[in-house]
């Protein structure tokens, strides 16, 4: 019974490696490659003790977590860019038509690169959860000394007016 059954394993994997070449190598749509990893799982398992079962198992979902923890992160930073970047636009181009600025978008173009957000701070110097753009501004202060200061968008157009 012992040597029908290691040979029934050896069988079986012969067949989970031909599937799984199979797998590799032909051209498949998703939905048969998919149909063909159910079956290669289902004959994987057949003969698996428990041990063997519950590591496959602590592996899967190890590897499920972090599919899921990287497609968080991932998502997290597209909406904080796209977050980032409609604020520094908006606020630029609200600085320009306060500023009466002739071409707007050329104001955003011009400062959008040097724009930052930062957090605004309260009274006891902590976070606020509120944001605001800042411009890296290159000025000349009155000395005639070049310098970089951080000025909000509508202080930096009336700075470029002057």
């Amino acid at each position: 019974m012992a040597s029908n059954r290691k040979g029934l394993s050896q069988k079986n994997q012969e067949l989970v490696t031909q599937l799984q070449t199979l797998r590799d190598e032909a051209t498949l749509t998703t939905q048969q490659k998919d149909e063909l990893e159910v079956q290669i799982e289902e004959l994987s398992t057949q003969f698996m003790g428990k041990e063997e079962l519950s590591k496959r198992d602590a592996g899967k979902a190890a590897k499920d977590h972090a599919k899921a923890v990287e497609k968080i992160t991932s998502e997290s930073a597209k909406w904080q860019g796209l977050y980032v970047s409609s604020t520094t636009q908006r606020a630029l181009l609200d600085a320009a038509i306060v500023g009466e600025a002739i071409a707007p978008a050329q104001i955003v173009a011009m400062l959008g690169q040097n724009t930052h957000i930062v957090e605004v701070l309260d009274d006891t110097g902590q976070g606020s959860g509120k944001y605001k753009p800042l411009v890296k501004f290159n000025d000349i202060d009155d000395e005639g000394n070049a310098n970089v200061v951080d000025l909000s968008p509508t202080d930096a157009v009336r700075r470029m007016k002057e």
